[in-house]
């Protein structure tokens, strides 16, 4: 309420220029709420859509190498020649260096890639020389087990595995293999094991250059392939525990947002994570927002004073109208207001300014008029009067 009276008694000239200035602040200040709402949500959908993007060509990519292996798989199971040689191989070392020859030859130009057949009754052939590895060994593995009971179609899907074979290079210390059970049909026993492996950095190249740290995790969430060599074989969940998560794709991990993504590959139950700092990915785009921000609010504040400028210098002839006006109903009767112009406030100041000189020119009249209308002002008192007292 005192807001209220207090505005009431505040000049006109302060009335049009605080008005003009609530009318452009609050419409900005709402503006500018909005779009960093806005602008916030359209930087999250953006970094998400990338990254989710940039995980799906991994995806590609991881599964494109898997379909490979296990391409090679259905090739060598349905190849006729192999299944003679490898018959053949029993009693003739020739067929059994051409079926080598032949492993050779179906794992082509790829360094990493390697073949290994092993049959039911221990013999062994492969791409690779006994030398570097006795093929016979992986009889023993843990896993082998499990490739005696696959089905004729199956694949089994092996990753961080450490390599069987001496290391071309440092980084290649881990493998991922495939295992197919090789048989003729459907109902007799595998006549052979067929072991396809390459090399973990295979995979782990694809992770470079990209800003998020990516998983390639098996079945078991168990880490097959990271950037970090050091980390194949940890549980994923005791590298990045998850917190209770910000929002579907965004946790709390290390006290700070964890941009988090995860996609399934078609294999054996592996799937792709891809985890980084959320400002990190959005610092780019946030900085782009304030600088956008910062400009506007400079060019909101450069017109609101230019505004207000004008203002005070368009009303100043209202001011000074106002201070001749109080002069005059203070009692000094020479002031004069000076003001002109072809606007409504020039020809006002022009009309006070007139008037004040009529009456300074001929002062009599004005007080025969005064005295005219007190005069009138008695004889109707009286005639009331009159008028009561007859009654």
């Amino acid at each position: 309420m005192g807001i209220r009276l207090n505005f009431k008694h505040v000049s006109l000239r302060k009335k049009l220029i605080l008005t003009s200035i609530a009318c452009l602040v609050l419409p900005a200040l709402g503006m500018l709420y909005t779009t960093g709402v806005y602008s916030k949500i359209i930087i999250r959908e953006h970094t998400l859509g990338k990254a989710r993007q940039s995980l799906m060509i991994v995806q590609s990519q991881v599964e494109s190498i898997l379909e490979e292996m296990v391409s090679i798989s259905n090739f060598v199971q349905f190849d006729p020649e192999i299944k003679t040689l490898l018959e053949e191989a029993k009693e003739s070392p020739v067929a059994a260096r051409q079926l080598t020859t032949r492993l050779e030859q179906i794992a082509g130009e790829k360094r990493d890639l390697r073949l290994t057949l092993l049959t039911r009754d221990g013999r062994a052939y492969s791409d690779y020389s006994f030398y570097d590895f006795e093929p016979q060994l992986f009889f023993r593995e843990d896993w082998f087990s499990r490739a005696e009971h696959l089905t004729a179609y199956e694949t089994l899907f092996l990753g961080g595995l450490e390599n069987y074979l001496p290391p071309l290079y440092p980084e290649q210390k881990y493998v991922y293999m495939t295992a197919r059970a090789l048989t003729e049909t459907v109902n007799k026993p595998p006549f052979a094991y067929l072991m396809v492996s390459r090399t973990e950095n295979t995979i782990r190249e694809l992770f470079a250059g990209m800003e998020e740290d990516v998983f390639l995790l098996d079945e078991n969430n168990r880490i097959i392939s990271n950037r970090n060599p050091d980390l194949i074989g940890s549980r994923f969940e005791s590298v990045l525990p998850r917190e209770v998560p910000a929002s579907p794709e965004i946790i709390q991990a290390g006290g700070e947002n964890q941009l988090f993504l995860s996609l399934p590959l078609r294999f054996s139950g592996w799937k792709l994570v891809s985890v980084a700092p959320y400002e990190q990915l959005t610092g780019k785009l946030n900085g782009m927002y304030r600088t956008m921000l910062i400009l506007q609010a400079m060019f909101a504040i450069g017109f609101l004073l230019a505004l207000t400028y004008l203002l005070r210098r368009f009303t100043r002839p209202v001011l000074a109208l106002g201070e001749a006006a109080k002069k005059v109903e203070s009692g000094d009767l020479s002031v004069r207001s000076n003001i002109r112009g072809p606007d409504e406030i020039g020809r006002l100041g022009r009309s006070f300014d007139f008037m004040l000189e009529s009456h300074r020119a001929n002062p009599d009249a004005s007080e025969d008029g005064a005295g005219i209308k007190a005069s009138s002002g008695n004889g109707d008192a009286a005639g009331a009067s009159s008028s009561a007292f007859s009654i």
